[in-house]
Parts: structure tokens; C-alpha cells; sequence
């Protein structure tokens, strides 16, 4: 439903973290990823099954997959996606941590943009598929709990995520949201974009944005970590999107640091995800004490 509107070379470690625990992030078992309450529960009817790992099996997962993992409580209660990114959750606590990288190449290279003279004549663009600060931190890496809370059902947020198109790229690079969260994106240029959207459990019609010109998109309602938006019109401009089905989810920024708030005490299975394919992180495993922050750093190399 689409309608105009103003709007993360070597071996792997899982560890017990309670206090600047080292994840090494390599090419580990592949990831376990969110789901879609609402999809699983039309297609199975029976409140012990789970939707699959994002959309890569077919038949239902018993929700005890979760294992020990989640509340110790057994219970959430609070459930609103806002207060829950804000902190605003008694007696929870959070997990705060760093993902640098360690590896080779990791300059960023302009491109070419010739092909829209306004783009050219305005605006330079750099790769950043993989951005590195001066201090080794890694920038767009997506950290989320991927086991822990299968069995609930979040309530989502009150404004929409906002994606634009500024400078003849998409800002943010990576975008992270809540599946049936809308989304606002905005053409900030003074040339004509559109946005394709790309994904294996979403679909949004290809729409062309005309200088200055906003749409609100209303229809990803699945959970996936592996679908993106592109403009056809610009090749080199690409926005993996990662949709979740509960909102214990952050993005690193500039340096590499990052932040997941509202976390009932319990263990949880943290797993980190970056755009590129050769590098990946097997998951590590948190215990979260009320009013603490727990810590975890992780390492990509490639």
C-alpha cells in the first residue's frame, strides 16, 4: 500500500559475556534471524510454532528452538516497541558494546556518477559497503537479539522510519525497522529518483520520486534481513533493509558502538550482521541483569 504523504578468517566464538567479553567474527554457522508472529500463526494456528528463519524453510519451528533464552521470568511486561528503545522498561537492563574490524582494504572509493549531471555537478559519493573509523570502529553493522523472544508479540512504533534519498544516495545506508512499521521515504533531491524494493517476503511497488516528492509505504509486513531498496535510475544507489519482528535490535555507528535498551533480565543470543557476504559472526551469548548494562565488543576480519 503505497499513498502520497508529507515524513556484520578464522575461527568463531560464542562466550558468556557479563564484562567486555571479545567476540572473533568470521564465517560462522549462518545466522538465525526474526520472524512473523502474525504470519505463523495464520499458517500453523497452533500458538507452539514460530515462523521460519527469515523465509529460508517452509514448515513451521517448534517456538522451543528458543531454548533457554529469553525472559527469566518467562514473561514481558512491557511490549511497546517505543518504550522499549527508549529504556523505559522497570527493572530492565541493556546491552552496550563495539564491533571493530581488523582486516585489509577498508578505504572507501568514489564513484562515478556522471550519468545524472545534477548528482555530478552537486555531490560527491563513496562507497560504503564497508566504513571504518580512524579508531577501527565498524560503522553499519546491525547487532539483535536472534533468539529470546520468539514466543512474544511487540506492539510497533508510533512514527514511521524514514528513509531519503540525499545526495544521490540513500540515507541511512542501512535501514533497520520493525516489520508492519511504516515507512516514510523522501526524495531530498532536485532530480528524479524511485525506490525498488528487492525481498524474498515483501513486496512494494517500484515507484519513481520526482524532486522533493514523499511517500509513506505501509506494506512490509514480514520480517527479513536480506531484502534492500535500490534506485533504478542511479545504480550505485543501494540501502540493504533488515526488518524485524521485535524492536531489540541497533545499528553501530561512526565508530563501531552500539546500543540495545529495555532487555527484561535474562540470556539472550546476540548476532551481528554486515552487508558484505565474506564477512559474517557466529552469535554470542549475553546475560542480562536488571539495572546493568551488559557488554560485548566483536571483532570482523576478513
Amino acid at each position: 500500500m503505497l499513498r502520497g504523504h508529507p515524513g556484520a578468517i578464522g575461527s568463531a566464538l560464542m562466550v558468556l559475556v557479563l564484562l567486555l567479553p571479545l567476540t572473533a567474527c568470521d564465517k560462522g554457522p549462518r545466522r538465525r534471524g526474526p520472524h512473523t508472529y502474525a504470519e505463523y500463526r495464520a499458517a500453523a494456528g497452533d500458538p507452539r510454532y514460530r515462523a521460519p528463519n527469515d523465509g529460508e524453510s517452509t514448515g513451521p519451528v517448534l517456538a522451543s528452538d528458543d531454548g533457554d533464552f529469553g525472559p527469566a521470568s518467562g514473561a514481558l511486561e512491557v511490549t511497546a516497541a517505543d518504550a522499549i528503545k527508549n529504556g523505559q522498561v522497570p527493572g530492565s537492563g541493556s546491552l552496550k558494546g563495539r564491533v571493530t574490524y581488523g582486516g585489509q582494504d577498508a578505504k572507501k572509493k568514489k564513484l562515478d556518477i556522471s550519468k545524472d549531471s545534477w548528482c555530478s555537478a552537486n555531490h560527491e559519493v563513496f562507497t560504503e559497503d564497508l566504513v571504518v573509523s580512524g579508531a577501527g570502529g565498524l560503522r553499519n553493522v546491525v547487532v539483535y537479539v536472534s533468539r529470546g523472544f520468539n514466543r512474544f508479540d511487540f506492539g510497533l512504533p508510533t512514527t514511521p522510519a524514514l528513509l531519503e534519498q540525499r545526495g544521490c544516495k540513500y540515507m541511512p545506508h542501512v535501514l533497520t525497522m520493525m516489520a508492519g512499521q511504516e515507512l516514510r521515504i523522501v526524495n531530498d533531491d532536485q532530480t528524479s529518483h524511485n525506490f525498488h524494493f528487492t525481498g524474498r517476503r515483501n513486496e512494494v511497488p517500484n515507484t519513481t520520486q520526482t524532486a522533493k516528492q514523499q511517500n509513506l509505504v505501509g506494506n512490509l509486513e514480514n520480517a527479513e534481513l536480506t531484502a534492500q531498496f535500490r534506485c533504478d535510475i542511479h545504480p550505485w544507489m543501494v540501502a540493504p533493509v533488515r526488518i524485524f519482528a521485535h524492536p531489540y535490535f541497533a545499528l553501530t555507528d561512526d565508530d563501531g558502538n552500539f546500543e540495545i535498551k529495555g532487555l527484561p533480565p535474562g540470556n539472550y543470543e546476540i548476532s551481528f550482521l554486515h552487508e558484505r557476504p565474506d564477512m559474517t559472526c557466529a552469535p554470542a551469548t549475553i546475560s542480562v541483569e536488571a539495572g546493568k548494562a551488559a557488554s560485548l565488543t566483536a571483532q570482523f576480519t576478513r
